[in-house]
C-alpha cells in the first residue's frame, strides 16, 4: 500500500494587530515585528531626549519668607486678642531708642544691643534655627537705669514693622491664669507661644507661687519649641533670680534669655525734686 505522505511546509504566519478607532470598525497597527521596530525606535529616541524633569519648587525667597512671617504674628496677635476678649493690656510707655540718653558706655552699649534684637527679630526666626531664634534678653540692674525705656522702645520698634508684641507686668501676666479672663490655661498658654516677642516687666518684684513659676515656664517653654524669643525686665541681678523664681525656673532662664547687665547710676537721681531749691517751683 503506497503511502501518500504529505509535506507539510511550516510557514510563519504573520499576525496583524488591530485597534478600535473611533469613527471606524478597525485600524491595523502592524505585524509583531513591526510593533517591536517602532518600539526600539522609541528607545532609542527617548535615550536621546531624556524626559524632562519637573521644575524644583521655588524657594521662597528671605523677603517672602520675613513677610509671611509676619502675616503670622499678626494673626496670632488677633487670636490671643480674641481670646482675651478685650484689647491686649500694654505697659508699653510712649519711647524710642532715640530718645534713650545713655549716661556711661556701657548703657551705649545695651543700648545698640536692644536696638539690634528689635530690627533683627524678623529675620532671626526666618533664618535661624530655632536654638538660636528663641534667645531673647533679660535686662537686668538697677533701677533708674532705663530697663523699661529701652523694652517700650523694642516694642514700638515691632509695632512699626507691622509685628504685634505683648507687652505686660508680670502681675496682669499672672493674673491671665487665674481666671480672671475667663480663658482656659492650655488655651491661653497656646496663644502666648505664638505672639511675635513676649515682654514681662517687673518679674521678681515678689517671690513667686510654685503655680506662678509652673505657668511662666510653661510659656516660656512653648515660645522655645516655636523659635520666639521674649524679654524679662528684672530690678535683681541674673544670679539672684532663684532665690524669687526657684531654681528649676531660674535654670531655664538661663538658658533661654542673654543676661543685659544694667548696672550704672540711676538718672532719676540728677532729676530729683530734693536737687531743686523751692524758690525755682513754688
Amino acid at each position: 500500500m503506497k503511502n501518500n505522505m504529505t509535506n507539510t511546509t511550516t510557514t510563519t504566519t504573520k499576525r496583524s494587530f488591530t485597534r478600535a478607532v473611533a469613527g471606524t470598525t478597525f485600524c491595523t497597527i502592524g505585524t509583531l515585528t513591526d510593533i517591536i521596530e517602532i518600539a526600539e525606535k522609541i528607545r532609542a529616541i527617548a535615550k536621546q531626549n531624556p524626559k524632562t524633569k519637573a521644575p524644583e519648587k521655588r524657594q521662597p525667597s528671605l523677603e517672602e519668607q520675613a513677610k509671611e512671617r509676619r502675616y503670622l504674628f499678626s494673626v496670632a496677635f488677633t487670636r490671643f486678642e480674641d481670646a482675651l476678649q478685650t484689647d491686649v493690656p500694654t505697659c508699653a510707655e510712649e519711647h524710642s531708642f532715640n530718645d534713650y540718653a545713655p549716661t556711661c558706655a556701657e548703657a551705649a552699649r545695651v543700648l545698640r544691643l536692644c536696638r539690634r534684637f528689635a530690627e533683627g527679630l524678623v529675620s532671626r526666626v526666618v533664618t535661624q534655627p530655632k536654638e538660636r531664634s528663641r534667645l531673647g534678653i533679660a535686662l537686668c540692674g538697677r533701677t533708674g537705669t532705663g530697663k523699661t525705656h529701652l523694652a517700650s522702645s523694642i516694642y514700638f520698634t515691632l509695632k512699626a514693622e507691622g509685628i504685634e508684641p505683648v507687652y505686660m507686668r508680670a502681675s496682669t501676666f499672672f493674673a491671665l491664669f487665674r481666671g480672671a479672663t475667663g480663658v482656659s490655661e492650655v488655651k491661653m498658654i497656646r496663644q502666648l507661644g505664638r505672639v511675635s516677642c513676649l515682654i514681662l516687666d517687673e518679674i521678681g518684684r515678689s517671690a513667686l507661687t510654685p503655680f506662678e513659676a509652673n505657668k511662666l515656664q510653661e510659656v516660656l517653654d512653648a515660645r522655645a519649641r516655636n523659635g520666639y524669643p521674649s524679654i524679662l525686665i528684672t530690678n535683681l541681678q541674673i544670679d539672684k533670680l532663684k532665690d524669687v523664681l526657684g531654681s528649676a525656673l531660674a535654670s531655664r532662664i538661663d538658658q533661654l534669655f542673654f543676661p543685659i547687665a544694667c548696672m550704672w547710676s540711676d538718672y532719676r537721681v540728677k532729676e530729683s525734686a530734693a536737687n531743686l531749691k523751692p524758690e525755682e517751683v513754688f
